[in-house]
């Protein structure tokens, strides 16, 4: 099985989030290849530390082709609008908790994904029990 390339958005929370795939459980599954976040310095740092892209705006990283699925780790207000660039950008997304402060917001964007076939995974809490989950 080959790995999925994946690029993190907001290096803050996301650093926690490399980790996980560079030294984690993640590695198994995922290959980071790319960073990227407004402070151009953070994103240079992490970017050379990992021998990955740096990218300093999402629009830049999007148009990466090599990378189809992002890690967006930025707050939660008006995280449903950067997820919808995503998803039509063809991408698939992982993010976190809070997923987005709008409900009608968050709902929206889920329902666009789904029809676009794009995968917008929550990596915490899962949303079940996996003793409990019949899915």
């Amino acid at each position: 099985m080959s790995k999925i390339k994946i690029g993190i958005v907001g290096l803050n929370f996301g650093k926690h989030i490399i980790k996980e795939i560079v030294e984690g459980p993640g590695r198994e599954w995922l290959e980071l290849a790319a960073v990227c976040d407004i402070e151009q310095a953070k994103a240079r740092e992490h970017a050379q530390k990992h021998g990955v892209k740096a990218y300093f705006d999402l629009d830049a990283l999007l148009a990466d082709c090599g990378i189809p699925a992002i890690g967006l780790f930025t707050g939660p207000v008006g995280r449903a609008d950067l997820i919808r660039r995503i998803v039509r950008a063809g991408k698939d997304v992982m993010t976190t908790k809070p997923f987005e402060l709008d409900p009608a917001a968050g709902l929206a964007v889920l329902k666009e994904a789904r029809g676009m076939g794009r995968v917008v995974h929550m990596n915490s809490p899962g949303r079940c029990c996996p003793r409990t989950c019949s899915r």
